[in-house]
């Protein structure tokens, strides 16, 4: 990938906000790097059936910045946790929401 590519996707990464860098973090360190997996625990959740984990009480809106991610990702064939910079988890909002 060329050196232009690689800054089109930290600008894309700068643009994220703190939620959505910490659903890509969630995404590999608890759903074996797995959208599909990932929505499908929210999707259970919404339904009242067992979930791995609590993202928030937004779901919908974890679901909604899920699918945007994802699409980025396969649009430019890239993982966005290789452009996420500092430890995993360090933008995890206080309260424990994902927005």
């Amino acid at each position: 990938m060329g050196e232009r590519g690689q800054e089109e996707h930290r600008q894309f990464v700068t643009g994220l906000t703190g939620g959505e860098r910490l659903l890509v973090t969630l995404r590999d360190e608890l759903y074996e790097g797995s959208w599909d997996l990932m929505l499908e625990d929210l999707r259970d959740r919404l339904e009242k059936r067992p979930y791995i984990f609590k993202l928030s009480s937004r779901i919908e809106a974890d679901m909604a910045a899920i699918e945007k991610l994802r699409a980025y990702e396969a649009k430019e064939n890239v993982n966005l946790r290789d452009y996420l910079g500092g430890a995993p988890g360090e933008e995890v909002p206080e309260d424990g929401e994902a927005f």
